[in-house]
């Protein structure tokens, strides 16, 4: 996905560009309204298109997605580690931690 964001105040446009698996493209929308681009006056396009898997794409930064366990459904995006330099490997990163979510009754505020 390409994303274009011009900022009013500085007269510039951002723009960044997106690789993710098509299973992970409602964690992608998600990430998006996170940093405001469904607010009415955002001037932000968001443009995507499938692609076939390609070695040779590269990332300028490399960010995973865990889900389950203690991320529970919506999961978290962190940086990748160890880093990955191509896309490939950096999607390869991404899992479901196949462990239940931890009980909400227990106090583990560490108020002790």
């Amino acid at each position: 996905c390409l994303v274009n964001d011009p900022e009013k105040a500085k007269g510039t446009l951002r723009v960044e560009t997106w690789v993710f698996r098509t299973t992970d493209y409602s964690f992608f929308q998600r990430l998006l309204k996170l940093r405001g681009f469904q607010h009415p006056e955002q001037l932000a396009t968001v443009q995507c298109r499938d692609r076939q898997i390609d070695a040779e794409v590269r990332c300028a930064q490399c960010v995973r997605l865990l889900q389950g366990g203690y991320y529970g459904n919506l999961g978290v995006s962190v940086p990748a580690y160890p880093p990955q330099a191509d896309a490939v490997g950096c999607l390869a990163l991404s899992k479901l931690l196949d462990m239940p979510a931890p009980s909400t009754e227990e106090d583990d505020s560490g108020d002790w």
